[in-house]
């Protein structure tokens, strides 16, 4: 469960394929900093040199600090150099919003089997591909693009998780709950699942004491034995699992 905590409380963040034209790699970096994240963010990005007010770096290894957490919004075929980077870096996770992987086809099954060989050789942790992101804001971590991420600011925090494997219909129950002045303290976009998926989440996101439910939109269970775990802890902990 230790591989797990990078993604919920990173002490350091890099952005890689950030860019101030771009509509998702701009909305995404302009999320992290409105919301207050308090750790450090580096756009990675080798035509510039500044973005957003901060200095943007040409590749992961001119990086000078520790990166914890890698956001990959670059094309589907850069996809595999770019977590190699992150590898090499020391980087523990990495959230990768691109698609183009098994959701397209033969092709797209093949480059996600590679990164997902390399993450097996590595022990890197990734969360997608093909996904929206995911909202932490016990450290004020918001890192999505979608739109409801606009709304968060001044409503009360919600003391559950929302887990979805389905990014429209999970940004969507975030926007409902929005609308009643509610929103999750976690909420998580799993994607494809090629690496760390729903019931893994859940087992980990159940230990917090802040938490008291955790929603879960599922399309499929990929590892049984680990969701019969999520919901064991959940019996013992006395804490529901709201499940569609």
């Amino acid at each position: 469960m230790n591989s797990l905590n990078a993604f919920f409380h990173p002490g350091s963040i890099a952005i890689v394929g950030a860019s101030p034209k771009t509509a998702i790699p701009a909305r995404l970096t302009t999320m992290v900093i409105r919301h207050g994240y308090s750790g450090d963010v580096y756009p990675i990005n080798p035509n510039y040199k500044e973005m957003f007010g901060l200095p943007a770096y040409p590749d992961l290894s001119s990086v000078p600090g520790r990166v914890d957490l890698a956001v990959v919004l670059v094309r589907a075929e850069r996809v595999y150099s770019a977590l190699e980077e992150c590898a090499a870096k020391g980087v523990r996770a990495a959230v990768v919003f691109s698609s183009g992987f098994a959701e397209t086809g033969e092709e797209g099954r093949k480059w996600q089997e590679q990164i997902k060989t390399l993450c097996e050789r590595t022990g890197i942790r990734v969360i997608g591909p093909n996904c929206l992101g995911l909202v932490s804001l016990g450290n004020r971590l918001v890192l999505t693009s979608s739109t409801f991420a606009d709304r968060i600011r001044g409503t009360e925090t919600y003391p559950g998780a929302l887990l979805s494997q389905s990014g429209a219909i999970g940004t969507m129950i975030c926007s409902d709950a929005l609308r009643m002045g509610k929103t999750f303290r976690y909420f998580v976009s799993t994607g494809n699942e090629m690496d760390v998926e729903t019931g893994e989440l859940g087992t980990y996101l159940i230990e917090d004491p802040e938490i008291k439910v955790i929603g879960l939109y599922i399309e499929s269970v990929k590892k049984p034995d680990q969701f019969r775990r999520l919901a064991q802890r959940a019996v013992e902990l006395e804490k529901p699992l709201a499940v569609l």
